[in-house]
């Protein structure tokens, strides 16, 4: 099976006590006490995403961008570290993530990074 790669973007943010992960391209979103534990949610996210849409043979279901906002988010926020977080997912579907930038929105604070 060819496999296709993507890169997708990640705007992480405090919500209460803890962090959300958001998948701008997928509108997927991943909880955690810190944005680490928010993207290794976000990751199980996707994978479930995936997984389901690609068992369904529902490809139009699978890219559904966040709202407006979040991309703004992401545009004003600074770039933070994702490491090997983002991976294949799930492995052999057929799809994987081949870039991951991620960028962390402080509220109130515009970043120049």
């Amino acid at each position: 099976m060819n496999e296709s790669k993507m890169s997708v973007r990640v705007v992480v943010y405090q919500a209460g006590d803890g962090w959300v992960a958001r998948c701008l391209e997928f509108d997927v979103v991943g909880e955690g006490e810190n944005y680490l534990d928010a993207l290794l949610s976000l990751r199980s996210a996707l994978a479930f995403r995936v997984k389901r849409t690609l068992n369904a043979k529902d490809r139009d279901n699978l890219f559904t961008p966040a709202a407006g906002k979040y991309f703004q988010m992401y545009a004003a926020g600074k770039h933070v570290p994702a490491g090997s977080v983002m991976a294949q997912i799930p492995p052999g579907a057929g799809l994987s993530i081949d870039k991951i930038v991620v960028r962390q929105y402080i509220d109130g604070v515009r970043s120049r990074g």
